[in-house]
């Protein structure tokens, strides 16, 4: 057995005496920190502890039978366009980073080129997996638009007397309708893959021609790569043969009404996919027809004036110009009402006009955001100390109040975000020019016009101090999240309560006096026996809750 020499040890203590002087080193950098916080610690935590992925995408349809079988079809067919839908943002994400491969590989400058043979077949071998990448999503995007009909088929041959469309499924519609719309605009804007596949096939047909299957869906895949907005066209064609589609549409365009008006989003995402449902919906909605006159008759968008507020509607794409599409790429929502053939200009009077939209304007909201930030840190500075020095347990009136707050703490985060990308989007389609900012030279690149020069120093300085809110008002929420998340899950669980068996025992006492009414008395029970849990405690609230309410109206 050897041992260590004096000069190995020497050595060791040397490089274990220069490790512990890194530890001394100033590490502080001279520029902010612009990561994002962490996930959530308690969150992490509950997850290992209970090892479940709480989104089960609704495969535990089973455990929870009713006597209404539709809606366990509801459900999973909602099941179904949530995994296409999430496909298709896969295939999204491939188009978007797809960088052209063709340009790499050696061309075939003659016929009589000696390796010409090798070139093609070494083509075929580098191109074949991504052009196979292309015909699947080339199947999907048929698949899809087919489900998608089916579904829209089956929803307006519903009896709407007794039946409705829950707003979940209208979301989740309404996802699908912008997810086609993203992948048809993300198809016409990408040159690369066309360039690959074009490559791909000259290989195809000068190795394998005698393959005709191959050949001919090579042909497919071509024209259909080939062919500009053949996704929504596709789309628009099939569902104007769908008796109703129409009322479908009129119900999705009316709830994104309903939830961009009460701001019932969060992240900057769920806001544009609001906008973008608006838009793509009333696209397919309007499809006339010429008669022999040249008049258009059928489907017209002025013929449901009556079931939808144009004006409305007119005044929030003027405010939402410019939507964030996929990555850094935007959209003019109102491009899509131009390309109706009943567009009359004078029934879009906000659009039209020629007043900047508030949605490039980022020092206009500025003013609005410092009294947000300051209002909201002081609530959350006076509610900290008053948790921290309270001792017996918190009553519901207190827990409601602490899930107002955070949610209140939620709602100034999200549109703090959302502006900034809102004003990052819209100037990346208003580039800045001489006019605009004499600094901008007149050969400078479109992305630096977009960016670059497209901002002053004010909006500069004003960005970053709405940045600085954020990460602050982040940090804040996160620090108290301990001490809110029980009064938030409390709050939450005594309201859904207070819906399902307070809310609820009225329209069931109702419902069972009258034998027409069968079906909502079926349904009511099933919602509390699958949600409410009957206790002692929960009734004693609610009890207290029902007296304090009648003691209100009797006080009035």
């Amino acid at each position: 057995m050897s041992f260590p020499t004096y000069s190995t040890n020497h050595r060791l203590a040397k490089i274990s005496n220069m490790v512990n002087k890194l530890l001394d080193l100033p590490l502080s950098e001279s520029v902010p920190c612009v990561q994002p916080s962490n996930i959530s610690y308690l969150y992490q935590c509950i997850k290992m502890y209970f090892q479940a992925n709480t989104d089960t995408n609704f495969q535990d349809i089973a455990a929870f039978r009713s006597s209404f079988a539709s809606s366990a079809e509801d459900a999973r067919v909602y099941s179904r366009m949530s995994s296409i839908f999430d496909r298709g943002n896969e295939f999204a994400t491939m188009l978007y980073t797809w960088r052209s491969i063709s340009r790499t590989l050696p061309f075939i400058r003659s016929a009589d080129q000696p390796n010409r043979v090798e070139i093609y077949d070494k083509t075929l071998e580098i191109l074949e997996p991504h052009a196979k990448k292309l015909l699947e999503f080339m199947r999907f995007q048929a698949d899809a638009i087919d489900f998608f009909v089916g579904e829209m088929q089956r929803l307006a041959q519903k009896d709407k007397n007794n039946c409705f469309v829950n707003q979940s499924c209208l979301l989740m519609l309404g996802k699908m309708l912008k997810m086609f719309a993203v992948l048809d605009e993300i198809k016409n804007m990408k040159a690369s893959m066309k360039n690959d596949f074009s490559a791909y096939k000259r290989a195809v047909q000068m190795r394998q021609a005698h393959d005709s299957d191959r050949t001919q869906e090579a042909q497919k895949l071509s024209l259909f790569l080939a062919q500009q907005k053949v996704i929504r066209d596709t789309l628009k064609q099939k569902l104007t043969k769908v008796p109703g589609f129409e009322d479908l549409l009129v119900e999705i365009v009316n709830n994104s009404v309903s939830m961009y008006e009460t701001k019932t989003y969060v992240l900057p995402e769920e806001k544009h996919t609001l906008v973008m449902v608006m838009a793509f919906s009333l696209f397919l909605m309007d499809a006339p027809v010429k008669n022999p006159d040249g008049k258009l008759v059928g489907l017209t968008l002025s013929k449901m004036a009556k079931r939808i507020n144009f004006s409305k509607i007119d005044r929030i794409f003027k405010e939402c110009e410019v939507v964030n599409l996929f990555g850094d790429m935007s959209v003019e929502p109102f491009n899509y009402i131009k390309q109706t053939p009943s567009y009359e200009a004078s029934k879009w009077p906000e659009c039209n006009s020629s007043k900047l939209s508030t949605q490039g304007n980022f020092l206009v909201h500025l003013p609005r955001f410092r009294e947000e930030f300051s209002m909201l840190l002081a609530d959350l500075a006076w509610h900290t100390n008053t948790t921290i020095m309270k001792v017996s347990e918190r009553s519901h009136a207190e827990n409601r109040e602490l899930y107002d707050l955070a949610l209140r703490g939620l709602q100034f985060l999200s549109g703090w975000s959302v502006q900034i990308l809102d004003t990052f989007s819209w100037k990346l389609l208003h580039c800045a020019d001489e006019r605009t900012n004499p600094e901008c030279p007149r050969d400078a690149e479109n992305y630096e016009k977009a960016t670059r020069y497209n901002y002053s120093s004010d909006e500069r300085f004003a960005l970053l101090e709405v940045v600085a809110m954020i990460k602050s008002m982040q940090s804040h929420l996160l620090k108290l999240e301990t001490t809110y998340s029980e009064s938030i899950r409390r709050s939450i669980y005594q309201e859904f309560h207070a819906v399902v068996i307070g809310q609820l025992t009225g329209p069931l006492l109702k419902a069972q006096k009258k034998r027409e009414r069968a079906n909502l008395l079926r349904l009511i029970n099933a919602i509390q026996a699958t949600g409410a849990d009957a206790n002692d405690d929960l009734e004693a609230f609610m009890e207290s809750s029902s007296s304090s309410g009648t003691q209100s109206k009797s006080s009035k």
